[in-house]
């Protein structure tokens, strides 16, 4: 683990690994950039093209796109998609805003430029021409502090290769031209202060073997405490104890790296709406070669950008915007009626427990004073550790199963801990701050997809020789079913179902039948969400339905969340009197 670690932090620095680096001769003028503010710098990244992206090209790569996501601190961006060719036309351009960092606030400009230790993580997305399939190929650490050494221009082109990920994380993918410029640039005395080259080398050397060391202090004493807790109880080496993971970069990381305080500002408005977004992006496991027996945690970047992952990755999303909500959250690793499972607790009290489906959003309370609530958390079965960005706790109970467990982490004879200062000196993983949708808003898109179903399922029943008429009342009937459905999933409590029957009861006459399917969806394609109604045996009877007086309705709920994720509620119903 540690050799892999020190391969990886000092692979930049190698003649071989430094991304060849030149001064730029030409880019995109500064003066098309938004008004700088005064006293900040910002730094300027242009996609210049890409080259050799061999590897990854599928059968039909006209009907496949790339995308670049980048992030630098609390700021993302992405690039316009474009065609999947051999040496892709990336051409766009990203402005990070530089922080300056708390431990530099004194100091002259350049200084704290140089204490700048955040790196441009870029994550290369290929995408299937629906934007169904979505996939991350490729990675890279980017120092962008090497534009300080050139000189006064403050400008250079980087030729970066991005990296495979997870087991092919020591592949090539392609090579991607960048130019790096500082904004606005330095006036003569400021650069009378750029550092040369090899003082930037000698300072990256130097916190490179910090943060070595700082691992290296982190397994030698993991190493020691996992043999004191094997010797508590021979039956501790069996329980789901995880202290590190194999990350995105393929190497070994520990698992409290990949957690950090994620702050959702106005983006999410409470903690059961950050439990709601998580559960909307959907769970796919990732694929591996051979028994698929290898198991890796990608960054939560790479899992937003891909807006889909495994059960890990969602765990670590909603602690972290838990965390950001102020709560006192833990990813808790153990198994469920499935196997080995991750899921989230959150503790309200000592004996009361809150525990959270990533998956699905659902919460149930733990608490052993009350049986009831314990039984209702029976779903999760056993339970081997806790950990955050500060703390990593095994369970040490002669029985591990969730139901006899207790929460009380405190107690030394129940939770074995690790020692916070040497968890909180580790370097975290990528952590992506959420961003705002830049879908369109919600009531055109309804109106919209009514149409275009409307239209879709006219010409379904055409065919089986059945005429289509709408009922339009009927159809702003559910729009409080369909409201009320969104509110439940967020809540957890059921709201609003009495008055949806009673103006059902009131619409429909005597002697009628009345049938309704809701469905949720991820998307607002017509042709796919007809697709997905015709899957439901229900729906068919609803679309197919034959009477006197056969009357349709449908209607659409959309909800809006961050990155561009969002919940498509649907409603099929139907009105007749039989034959």
């Amino acid at each position: 683990v540690i050799s892999d670690l020190i391969s990886s932090l000092s692979a930049q620095l190698d003649s071989g690994g430094f991304e060849r680096l030149s001064l730029a001769s030409s880019g995109k003028s500064p003066d098309a950039l938004p008004v700088f503010i005064r006293g900040e710098r910002y730094l300027h990244v242009s996609l210049l093209g890409g080259k050799a992206f061999v590897a990854h090209l599928g059968g039909r790569p006209e009907l496949e796109t790339l995308t670049i996501y980048a992030q630098l601190g609390s700021q993302r961006a992405r690039s316009k998609a474009v065609l999947a060719t051999v040496d892709p036309n990336f051409d766009d351009s990203f402005l990070f805003k530089l922080d300056t960092p708390a431990s530099s606030r004194g100091a002259n400009k350049v200084e704290a430029l140089m204490t700048h230790k955040q790196l441009l993580h870029l994550v290369l997305v290929k995408s299937s021409e629906d934007g169904v399939q979505r996939e991350v190929i490729g990675t890279h650490l980017l120092e962008w502090r090497k534009v300080l050494t050139v000189g006064p221009s403050a400008a250079c082109t980087v030729s970066v290769e991005l990296s495979g990920v997870r087991e092919e994380a020591k592949l090539p993918v392609g090579v991607l031209d960048m130019r790096l410029e500082l904004l606005p640039l330095p006036a003569a005395e400021e650069a009378a202060q750029l550092p040369a080259e090899r003082d930037l080398v000698a300072q990256l050397r130097a916190e490179r073997a910090s943060e070595a060391d700082a691992e290296r202090a982190f397994f030698a004493y993991a190493r020691a405490w996992w043999s004191e807790y094997v010797a508590q109880r021979p039956a501790h080496r069996e329980r789901l104890v995880k202290i590190f993971a194999l990350s995105e970069f393929g190497v070994q990381r520990p698992v409290t790296t990949f957690v950090r305080p994620i702050f959702a500002d106005r983006l999410l408005e409470s903690a059961a709406h950050a439990a709601r977004f998580v559960a909307l992006l959907p769970f796919e496991r990732h694929a591996t070669v051979g028994d698929g027996s290898a198991e890796s945690w990608s960054t939560l970047h790479s899992f937003l950008a891909r807006k889909k992952g495994d059960v890990d990755e969602h765990a670590l999303l909603l602690c972290s915007l838990l965390l950001g909500f102020g709560l006192e959250a833990f990813v808790a690793v153990g198994t469920d009626t499935q196997g080995a499972h991750l899921w989230v607790v959150t503790r309200a009290s000592a004996t009361r427990t809150i525990f959270w489906e990533s998956l699905s959003g659902q919460r149930t309370v733990h608490d052993l004073n009350d049986v009831d609530d314990s039984a209702r958390a029976a779903h999760f079965r056993t339970v081997g550790c806790l950990f955050n960005h500060e703390s990593f706790y095994a369970n040490v109970q002669t029985n591990d199963a969730v139901g006899t467990c207790s929460f009380e982490i405190d107690n030394r004879a129940l939770w074995k801990r690790m020692e916070s200062p040497l968890i909180r000196a580790l370097t975290p993983m990528p952590l992506p701050p959420l961003v705002a949708s830049s879908l369109p808003a919600p009531s055109g898109t309804e109106e919209i997809l009514e149409t275009a179903l409307r239209e879709l399922i006219a010409q379904h029943r055409e065919p089986l020789g059945l005429h289509t008429f709408w009922d339009h009342r009927l159809s702003a009937y559910l729009a409080p079913a369909l409201a009320a459905y969104e509110v439940e999933r967020v809540s957890g409590a059921a709201y609003g179902n009495d008055e949806f029957q009673q103006a059902i009861k009131r619409h429909v006459p005597e002697g009628y039948t009345f049938k309704g399917l809701p469905q949720l969806f991820p998307h607002a394609t017509p042709a796919r969400v007809l697709f997905g109604l015709l899957k439901s045996n229900v729906a068919l009877e609803i679309l197919q339905a034959r009477g006197e007086n056969v009357r349709h309705a449908v209607r659409c709920k959309i909800v809006n969340y961050p990155d561009d994720v969002r919940a498509v509620w649907v409603m099929v119903a139907v009105k007749f009197k039989a034959a």
